[in-house]
């Protein structure tokens, strides 16, 4: 259904809604918890670093950006 909808991690990575796609470790983050959670810090600290600098305002206007360019929104009455 995932696929279907294209709503798979490379769906999401080639709209540009998601980053970054994050691996698990082979056989699944729940058999080796401990390295996904080291893992996942260094992805969140790298993405984290990217917005070193820019203070509230750029920060909202970047990430507006970001999804404005993703599609239209109409509001059905």
């Amino acid at each position: 259904a995932a696929a279907m909808l294209k709503l798979t991690a490379k769906d999401l990575l080639n709209f540009k809604i998601v980053d970054k796609i994050i691996h698990e470790p082979k056989g699944g983050a729940h058999n080796e918890p401990e390295r996904m959670i080291k893992i996942l810090k260094e992805n969140i600290m790298t993405a984290l670093s990217k917005f070193e600098g820019l203070n509230a305002e750029e920060l909202k206007t970047q990430r507006a950006d970001k999804f404005e360019v993703l599609g239209f929104f109409k509001k059905i009455s």
